[in-house]
């Protein structure tokens, strides 16, 4: 819904549970958008909802909502694609459990 309510042909998506990304990344990450549909963050794992999408998604992705299909790495895999490397795991940490939260404490201290 972000692409029907803003004019913009690229926007940034980061989930709210991963508050450790730096502003270098992202900034890596829109660097390195140009001829591409999505961009997104490669740690150890793709990391699918931390990333640059282009409005050229906007179609697939209706088609997908309409089919009721919700797999972000199928879109993904049917887009052009980049992955940008990142060699810091912890930064793209999620938050979903005390643990992880206690981790994040200790990173940031």
């Amino acid at each position: 819904s972000i692409f029907t309510k803003l004019d913009n042909k690229k926007v940034f998506i980061i989930t709210v549970d991963t508050p450790l990304v730096t502003i270098e990344s992202i900034e890596k990450m829109i660097e390195q958008s140009k001829g591409v549909d999505i961009t997104v963050a490669q740690t150890k794992r793709v990391h699918n909802l931390c990333g640059i999408f282009s409005k050229s998604c906007l179609e697939l992705i209706k088609k997908m909502l309409e089919e009721d299909f919700h797999k972000v790495g199928f879109l993904l895999k049917n887009l052009s694609t980049k992955y940008i490397q990142f060699p810091n795991d912890e930064e793209f940490i999620n938050l979903n459990h005390k643990e992880e939260y206690e981790k994040a404490i200790h990173i940031i201290s």
